[in-house]
């Protein structure tokens, strides 16, 4: 156990983990997004072909062929583009292939199962399915009336929670006046 705890080694290291610490996380933003697209298109790629159940062992292969391996055979096939400027682009293109499985396997079975049916299509009447049929119809006053209904909804939600915030914090401090004097 240490004597003393103190945050002089974090001040004192922070700029130096600051830019591997902005890297890790766009990196794995970018694999994650990119992996889940992937996943998504191949899923409904699966679908029109009427291949649903079914699982892609092209796809799940990069979960059981070792890193190590295949990373230096890309970094040897691909030495010169790798050298010239183009490492962040291949590092996230490396995270995205190991991605891509484990997107794919989270979502196969919702995907799978989803009932395209139950897709609203219009069919409940909110303000956004109002708003595209009033513009599509070419009336653009009206359609922009919609516009500023789905501005202002949230407007009046977002101040309807600051009101009753506020309105809360008056009541405990009553609540604890009334208690400092009982």
């Amino acid at each position: 156990m240490p004597e003393a705890l103190s945050l002089n080694r974090w001040q004192s290291e922070w700029h130096y983990l600051t830019e591997p610490s902005f890297n890790s996380i766009w990196l794995a933003f970018i694999s994650a997004l990119l992996g889940v697209i992937f996943a998504v298109v191949l899923l409904q790629h699966q679908r029109e072909q009427k291949q649903k159940d079914s699982l892609s062992v092209w796809v799940l292969i990069a979960l059981f062929v070792p890193q190590v391996p295949l990373v230096l055979g890309w970094q040897m096939l691909l030495g010169e583009y790798v050298n010239q400027g183009w490492n962040a682009v291949w590092v996230a293109w490396l995270h995205t292939v190991y991605t891509v499985p484990y997107a794919y396997l989270v979502l196969h079975g919702a995907y799978t199962q989803f009932d395209e049916q139950w897709l609203g299509q219009g069919l409940t009447p909110t303000l956004t399915t109002e708003a595209v049929s009033v513009a599509s119809g070419g009336d653009w006053r009206i359609g922009s009336l919609y516009a500023l209904l789905q501005t202002l909804l949230p407007l009046i939600v977002f101040i309807s929670v600051g009101l009753l915030n506020t309105g809360l914090k008056g009541k405990k401090t009553k609540a604890k006046r009334y208690a400092d004097y009982s």
